[in-house]
């Protein structure tokens, strides 16, 4: 039986995320300075492959744990099961959404429909953004009123997680349309967007924990029999 204790599971994490960077990076060197072929089962600008699948599960992992906090408040007959139980189906629809490309179907109607270029060519970010907005604006105070740690965990993770979802897009979709994809620079703006989305989802996780650790400690989280 394995507990998942908060600071194992970061640490366990932290080595995961660091290994596909570090496996993106090998790649990288390899194709721009080596003029070898990319590691594509680990290139973070690629989709169908290792780190997809590490992003979608870490998605969907966090979805579970909010799952488990909004079943524990339902029991306890709190008001605030309607809002982590809607947080886990957005973190669900969010898991399917990075495995299945979905936000990129966006890209091409919404381009159209506004005339998008620059930071805004990867049209995308725009309903998105605006999603973002109004979940901010309808979740503020629940932020605010979580534990002082959970709660600055939650923000920072949020800052650094939109910080390479929306940030890095804005970034990569200006460089895509001036300067093409095959250029070191482009696969760093990418690197660090993927890299900053996971790390986000690292300091999300951890914060959960933290939260059935110390706030709900009836819940026991607990892998085998």
């Amino acid at each position: 039986m394995l507990t998942l204790s908060p600071k194992t599971v970061l640490r366990l994490l932290i080595a995961v995320v660091s290994f596909l960077i570090c496996a993106n990076l090998i790649g990288l060197v390899s194709y721009f300075v080596f003029d070898s072929s990319r590691l594509g089962m680990f290139d973070l600008d690629q989709e169908g492959n290792v780190p997809t699948f590490y992003a979608s599960a870490s998605l969907l992992f966090s979805g579970v744990l909010l799952g488990v906090i909004a079943a524990a408040k339902k029991k306890q007959q709190s008001r605030e099961f309607a809002y982590w139980l809607f947080l886990s189906v957005i973190f669900v629809f969010l898991s399917i959404d990075e495995s299945a490309s979905l936000h990129e179907r966006l890209i091409s109607p919404v381009r159209e429909l506004l005339s998008t270029t620059g930071i805004f060519y990867y049209a995308w970010v725009i309903p998105y953004g605006c999603l973002v907005i109004l979940m901010g604006g309808i979740y503020l105070r629940f932020v605010l009123a979580l534990p002082r740690n959970t709660g600055l965990l939650f923000i920072l993770a949020g800052a650094v997680f939109l910080a390479g979802a929306i940030g890095g897009e804005f970034i990569g979709g200006f460089w895509y349309e001036s300067y093409g994809v095959d250029n070191i620079a482009y696969a760093i703006i990418t690197m660090f967007e993927e890299s900053f989305e996971m790390i986000g989802i690292v300091i999300f996780i951890y914060g959960l924990l933290q939260y059935l650790n110390t706030e709900l400690s009836e819940v026991s989280l607990t892998i085998g029999s």
